[in-house]
Order: C-alpha cells, then structure tokens, then sequence
C-alpha cells in the first residue's frame, strides 16, 4: 500500500465593473474591494477545480494504531487496557455512540456512551473535580468508562 499527497484547487472567479484612469488602478480597486470583504466570491462563483498527487510512497504503520485506556467498569475495579484508537474501537468499547468530556488540566478525555442516560443506562461514576460533582455518567456491562 501506498501513500499519495493529493492537492485539490478549487477555482472560483468573478467579474466587477470598476471605473478607473487605468487598468492598473482598476485592479488595485478590484482588490482593495475584495480585502474589505465588499467582493465576496462563494459557491455560485465556482469555476472549476483539478487534481495532482505525488508518486506516492510506501506507507507506514501508525505508530497510533493503539491506544492505553483505563477501563472504569460499572462495579468494578478500573483497569488498564489497550484498544484501536479508531473511532469504532471507542464506540465498540462504550457500546454506542462516543462522547468525550474533558475535566482536568492533564491530557485526558473521560469517553462514554453519548446515549447512556436516554437508553437507561445505570449509572456508573460520579465525576467529582476539586469535591464538586460535574458529571453523573452512565454505563452498564457493555458501557465503561475511558480515560484515555
């Protein structure tokens, strides 16, 4: 398998009428214009667009493939574990849809089921942050915690 660096340029182009003593000023009208945002190109604008890529290289494995995460289980212990760091292996894990909340100042999501509370989930821990509570999370035998 390879990787290839793909640039897409997408071309949107306008014409305005501008009076002016030459068509170097009118140009400098046009685009003092289009810096004050009095021009604005947008979608219907849109005249095209092209594709280049490199000749590719061989791609290499994510060193991320995988990620450390302490499983916090409905009435059990936490524990280390190792899971995908897709998408898919987080919502496997929470058994739904993923949502992730970001309590402290160190570079830790807490990750949950988005549904657990419409879906019934029983509660599973209290997040508590200098004694205050922020957040009851829900879980169940298929929906832990993640502090990833």
């Amino acid at each position: 398998m390879k990787e290839f660096e793909v640039n897409i340029t997408e071309t949107l182009q306008k014409t305005v009428t501008v009076e002016a003593e030459s068509r170097e000023e009118a140009e400098r009208m046009a685009e003092d214009m289009w810096r004050d945002e009095d021009i604005v190109l947008d979608a219907e604008d849109f005249t095209g667009v092209e594709f280049s890529g490199n000749k590719g290289k061989e791609a290499q494995k994510d060193e991320r493939a995988t990620m450390d995460v302490l499983m916090v289980e409905p009435g059990q212990y936490a524990k280390m574990t190792t899971i995908g760091s897709d998408l898919k292996s987080m919502q496997d894990a929470v058994g739904g849809s993923i949502e992730a909340a970001y309590f402290f100042d160190d570079p830790v999501a807490l990750v949950c089921n988005e549904d657990g509370k419409n879906i019934g989930l029983p509660l599973n821990r209290a997040v508590r942050v200098n004694g205050i509570i922020k957040i009851p999370t829900y879980g169940g035998e298929k929906s832990p915690l993640l502090y990833a």
